[in-house]
């Protein structure tokens, strides 16, 4: 019987020690890694050996990850880039989710986060099938990734994002009754909210969550 092939991550990073003490990281977690130190040669390391997800420093020398994000995107959209920033920027957050990255971290990098985000990535059945543990992977990541673009200052983030996380993490170990709760625990948090102040924030959460339905079916 064949053994799956780990999946490849791309760490590309000036940052010697960050790009140390990531590529170590994700070995212990059981990917392939390929690393690149230099943003001028990225794009060159990118096409040589395709990732099936890429962890880009957004700022470096000779060319900025912006514009390695932009091109890459461009290129291979269905390749998986989370961006990792040091900029304590919920607005700049926000504009890389809009600019099609899969997700941004903030450093230190919470690794828990960072393993989770990458799981869903790497995901061998990322495109939605018939099995019915994969939309609900799909529908909780969409839901967070919402919770996500929210004003971090909001008072009611931390909760969704927390339940949000964690139907993503139940919905990685294919539990798929508790990523439910945790949704339907999330939605009933929204429908509480009454005031018009949160309505602008809800209402891109409300529509992420709106695949729940069927799901309940």
């Amino acid at each position: 019987m064949a053994t799956e092939r780990p999946a490849r991550v791309l760490v590309v990073d000036d940052d010697p020690e960050a790009l140390e003490m990531l590529s170590t990281w994700l070995r212990l977690q059981h990917y392939s890694v390929d690393t690149c130190p230099d943003s001028a040669q990225a794009l060159v390391v990118f096409e040589a050996r395709l990732p099936d997800a890429v962890l880009l420093d957004l700022h470096m020398p000779r060319v900025s990850g912006m514009e390695i994000f932009s091109l890459m995107h461009r290129t291979r959209p269905n390749i998986p880039v989370i961006i990792v920033t040091g900029d304590d920027d919920a607005e700049l957050g926000r504009i890389l989710l809009d600019c099609g990255a899969f997700d941004y971290a903030l450093k230190p990098v919470d690794l828990g986060y960072l393993g989770t985000a990458l799981a869903v990535a790497t995901a061998r059945g990322w495109e939605r099938n018939v099995d019915e543990g994969r939309p609900i992977r799909d529908l909780s990541y969409a839901v967070l990734r919402a919770v996500r673009r929210a004003d971090p200052h909001w008072p009611a983030r931390e909760q969704l994002e927390g339940l949000a996380f964690a139907a993503v993490r139940n919905a990685l170990a294919e539990h798929r009754t508790k990523a439910l709760d945790a949704l339907l625990e999330l939605r009933m948090v929204v429908q509480t909210m009454t005031s018009p102040d949160d309505v602008p924030t809800i209402e891109p959460i409300e529509r992420s969550l709106a695949p729940l339905r069927e799901l309940l079916r």
